[in-house]
């Protein structure tokens, strides 16, 4: 007898459980038969973000839009654009979007609202592009061949996405492009970095200086039988056509002691590099020099002295 009640109770439980659900499914098709109204939405003009000025990541519910319906559907937001960090880029200026808003019975509102990109040039670090550079080896000139590339850019705006994928670098140097043989100076270098809509121009100083030492050839030691020594030396330099000589102790045309001595040239060129070389000179005494000075007899006294008593004995003779 028991049995038979509780199977009965159980029926009974289901069957109102079945009238329960029929009727909020009769209720919810009421609903939205009687509901034609679309939500009533608002929405205001947005800023992209600092740290993300060329995205738009979507309105914030409740500040940035409202959504009054009595049938309100929480996801039914969405827009004519991909919102988000991997979303559709947005141009500097400002950018028309519409928020779409639908309830749970498919009714749909639109709301026009602007996003604005405020920048006005590529959001980029400019680099410490100044320099103090050396001519290149053996000419008067400086190869520019910058150390800074598209690769050592950095974004002042870490989320900002470049437009076209990547972002260039153009240098130039005192006007002159990569590449280029610039002179001797102080020159104005300027980079230009850009995307395929905004761009970002740096500037800095190349010094650019001759560190290259001349090269000055002494002569091969030698031997001189004159006390006054004429020589040359031989001087090249990269950009200065004659750098100033100097010698130590003393120089081509001067008069040299006896003996050996040391001569030191040194090259100096227009911007004060310095390049020395040394060579000897022996100076012998000549012997027709030391004939001329001193023409001696075998008696060790002067010939002119014997011939003066030839001639008083010579005299004394006749007087007699």
């Amino acid at each position: 007898m028991s049995g038979h009640r509780s199977r009965g109770t159980l029926a009974i439980a289901m069957v109102v459980l079945l009238i329960a659900l029929n009727l909020k499914e009769c209720n919810s098709e009421d609903t939205c038969a009687f509901d034609m109204d679309p939500p009533n939405v608002t929405c205001s003009n947005v800023t992209t973000k600092p740290f993300l000025p060329n995205s738009f990541l979507g309105l914030v519910a409740g500040t940035e839009f409202t959504n009054v319906d009595e049938n309100v559907d929480p996801s039914g937001a969405t827009y004519n654009v991909t919102k988000g960090r991997d979303g559709d880029l947005f141009l500097p200026g400002h950018t028309p979007v519409t928020l779409f808003v639908k309830d749970i019975c498919q009714n749909v509102a639109t709301c026009l609202f602007y996003v604005e990109n405020t920048l006005t040039e590529l959001p980029v670090n400019c680099p410490d592009l100044n320099r103090n550079v050396s001519t290149d080896v053996d000419k008067a000139t400086y190869t520019f061949n910058p150390d800074f590339g598209a690769d050592d850019v950095t974004k002042s705006a870490s989320g900002y996405r470049y437009h076209g994928g990547g972002v260039s670098v153009n240098l130039t140097l005192g006007g002159s492009p990569l590449g280029s043989s610039v002179s001797i100076g102080t020159h104005d270098v300027v980079a230009l970095i850009y995307d395929d809509v905004l761009n970002k121009t740096c500037t800095g100083i190349y010094i650019i200086t001759d560190n290259v030492n001349p090269v000055v050839a002494c002569p091969a030691d030698f031997t001189s039988d004159t006390l006054t020594v004429s020589f040359s030396a031989d001087v090249t330099d990269n950009v200065d056509p004659a750098p100033a000589l100097t010698y130590d102790p003393v120089g081509p045309g001067s008069v040299f002691p006896l003996g050996p001595t040391t001569v030191t040239v040194t090259a100096t060129d227009s911007s004060s590099n310095k390049h020395s070389c040394s060579f000897t000179v022996t100076v012998t005494e000549s012997t027709t020099t030391s004939n001329q000075g001193n023409s001696v007899g075998s008696s060790g006294e002067s010939s002119g002295e014997d011939a003066d008593s030839d001639d008083e004995d010579s005299s004394g003779s006749n007087e007699s």
